[in-house]
């Protein structure tokens, strides 16, 4: 596996628009940490959100490189579209979701004095945003495949992650669930958390090999393939 992933380091630079994209991961993450460092209850998880998305851009990075008839005619080409950018998927959300919980933590509890409302409305917002992990290592294997079908999983996602607080903030007195997931402490945050993105790697590792069979969804790179020849 080491191998492996040496190997998609040194492919990144044939993926289309690769240096544009690793300018984005930076950009983006970079946003969201501010975002994050600042946030306000009304915007919790804004910031996460910019900080694990950008991950997928590497995952787009070595899936897109496979276009190129060199690397398309060799051994590794089922790799690089299922195992490779899978593993740096996971591992790249695991380094940004990980700051993102760092930094959640050291803002309600050593860089403030927050009300007890408000940090279990943060912690909240990490079950959220790590449902929205696991759900963005799924997208990205979709997504390649049938860019059309990808987003019936995206959006749905990304409206729970920012309306589902403020519906369960509301209900918390008619459904014991929601009173149980709201006052979470900080421990079982960071365990469901761990659980939502392993789930998604091992749940990603395998669909990338079930829909290997399938060509790659043309809108997924032709757009950005005719930018690159202008």
């Amino acid at each position: 596996m080491i191998n492996d992933l040496k190997l998609g380091f040194k492919l990144f630079k044939y993926g289309i628009q690769s240096k544009s994209l690793i300018a984005l991961f930076f950009v983006f993450t970079g946003l969201g940490i501010v975002m994050e460092c600042f946030a306000t209850q009304s915007m919790d998880n804004l910031g996460g959100l910019y900080m694990v998305i950008c991950p997928i851009y590497f995952a787009q990075l070595l899936v897109t490189s496979t276009v190129s008839l060199y690397i398309s005619s060799s051994p590794y080409k089922f790799k690089l579209q299922t195992t490779i950018p899978v593993t740096y998927n996971f591992l790249s959300m695991t380094a940004t979701f990980g700051l993102f919980i760092t930094i959640r933590f050291l803002r309600i509890y050593l860089f403030s004095e927050p009300s007890e409302e408000l940090i279990k409305h943060a912690l909240c917002g990490i079950i959220f945003v790590a449902f929205l992990v696991f759900v963005l290592q799924v997208y990205s294997v979709i997504a390649y495949r049938s860019f059309i079908l990808s987003l019936f999983v995206f959006f749905p996602a990304f409206f729970v992650t920012f309306v589902g607080q403020g519906f369960i903030f509301k209900r918390l007195d008619k459904f014991a669930f929601f009173g149980k997931l709201y006052n979470m402490n900080a421990v079982s945050t960071v365990l469901i958390a761990v659980a939502f993105l392993v789930l998604g790697y091992v749940a990603s590792y395998f669909l990338s090999q079930a829909l290997y069979k399938y060509d790659l969804d043309p809108r997924t790179y032709k757009q950005a393939l005719a930018r690159v020849g202008r």
